[in-house]
């Protein structure tokens, strides 16, 4: 009897890996600035302090302003940063205190306690703060700056090692070697170690890749080709093949979106192209997640025009191949003031963060022309290859009628699903404690429990 229902699961997981991407219509989370200024504000997720939602920092027209989840809205409260009025690229915990501070594209502000920060120098007025990483995999974020000749048209490539307490010590990457253009981190190799990689205006070299050497220095890859140099507005780093190292995705507001496999740590570079993308015009921006845990990244892809913002997502098949894009959201568009052609602000306008803490990974967005930040509710099946003894999670009876009562050691929230994968119950699971299901229509339903390291347990459940 346990090796039949065992083998029931199992079977009916499989099914769920076939089951399309779904999402809920644009969602607005809050309402930004009216002087917000088109592509240059975007607002940055930060862990919330219940550790399952998220709240947001950033500069929307001329303040700065903390977006706090609080009971499924998100509240605001303005705050001061002394300095320019510059976008906020990161939040996170420079100094191990437990508070998060705020690096900004000039500068870098140590929390000193509620809402109230201090600005700390990086050294040189000149460094434009591309982002954070962990170049030396101590566990502190370290800071990415470059800086530009503008003699030369040359641009200088640092990292600013952080040895604790808001210290830094410069590396230098690469010195007036090329110009650069969007500059984003990932650890390519996965060595615990973030790289870089730039798209740079050389002819032929569009991208130059920085590995992170055990010794703290870099190793420098180029990638090669016969187009010149991209107009590229944001790069995605992820898996495609499944082989343990990142690939390239790049979406190019002219050429379209290109795909580069990762060979050998880039060593070589082979160009895979998909056919089914070459109607893609007026990129803006793609990014790359795994959205309905079935170990295939999927692409989200921003179109832009004068009038539309479209929000497209093609699910992930096999290595580097995928399903024709669906629409998610059309939102308004916009050109001219404010687009930035380096990318550096639009790489941070998109995030795929569970919004909503039910163990899916949504869609959020700083819709900038409407003057809102909006998601997009993750609905899809979740895969999973759980496979687990009746004795670890309990649904009975089972069919039921009217209530039902879920028994796991491991679960900490539940989400009841019908066919069409809409979630038509939730909440938290209380071990033993009945479960109202009067309401449901006849028929099979999901249950998807969540466990406390975030992973998916899926039952099935019949309603008569």
């Amino acid at each position: 009897m346990k090796i039949h229902q065992t083998l029931s699961l199992f079977l009916f997981s499989i099914s769920l890996q076939s089951q399309s991407l779904t999402f809920g219509p644009t969602t607005t989370l809050f309402n930004l600035d009216g002087a917000h200024w088109a592509l240059s504000q975007p607002m940055i997720p930060a862990e919330s302090s219940d550790g399952k939602h998220v709240d947001f920092y950033g500069l929307t027209g001329s303040t700065y302003k903390k977006h706090t989840y609080t009971a499924g809205s998100f509240p605001a409260t303005s705050f001061m940063l002394f300095g320019d009025f510059n976008y906020i690229t990161d939040v996170h915990d420079f100094d191990g205190d437990g508070i998060d501070d705020i690096l900004t594209d000039a500068d870098i502000y140590r929390s000193k306690s509620n809402n109230v920060y201090e600005r700390v120098p990086l050294g040189n007025i000149s460094y434009e703060v591309e982002g954070s990483l962990d170049y030396d995999g101590d566990g502190r974020k370290d800071v990415l700056v470059t800086e530009d000749d503008f003699s030369s048209g040359l641009t200088s490539l640092y990292v600013l090692r952080n040895k604790g307490n808001f210290t830094f010590e410069k590396i230098t990457v690469e010195q007036n070697k090329r110009n650069m253009f969007t500059v984003i981190s990932a650890d390519i190799n996965r060595d615990k170690r973030d790289d870089i990689i730039t798209v740079t205006s050389s002819d032929f070299t569009p991208f130059a890749i920085f590995l992170s050497n055990t010794d703290g220095t870099f190793t420098t890859r180029e990638i090669k080709g016969n187009d010149k140099y991209f107009l590229q507005h944001t790069l995605s780093l992820t898996d495609m093949d499944k082989d343990g190292d990142l690939d390239l995705v790049v979406m190019d507001y002219e050429k379209g979106l290109w795909f580069f496999e990762n060979q050998n740590n880039f060593t070589t570079s082979v160009r895979r192209k998909d056919t089914s993308f070459d109607a893609v015009t007026n990129g803006l921006m793609v990014h790359c997640d795994d959205l309905n845990g079935d170990g295939w990244p999927e692409l989200i892809v921003g179109t832009l025009t004068a009038t539309t913002l479209s929000i497209q997502v093609s699910k992930g098949t096999g290595p580097f191949e995928f399903d024709a894009l669906q629409n998610v959201g059309t939102l308004h568009g916009g050109t001219g003031d404010g687009f930035a052609p380096q990318g550096r602000a639009i790489t941070r306008m998109l995030h795929t963060i569970d919004i909503n803490a039910d163990g899916k990974k949504d869609i959020v967005m700083t819709s900038t022309f409407d003057k809102k930040q909006v998601a997009w509710i993750n609905n899809s099946m979740i895969s999973s290859s759980i496979d687990l003894e009746l004795s670890d999670v309990s649904i009975h009876p089972n069919p039921a009628n009217d209530m039902i009562h879920i028994t796991s050691d491991l679960g900490v929230t539940y989400h009841i699903i019908n066919t069409s994968g809409q979630t038509v119950k939730q909440g938290d699971l209380q071990n033993g404690s009945p479960i109202d299901i009067s309401h449901l229509s006849s028929g099979t339903y999901i249950v998807d429990i969540l466990d406390h390291k975030n992973k998916h347990i899926i039952q099935k459940l019949i309603k008569k």
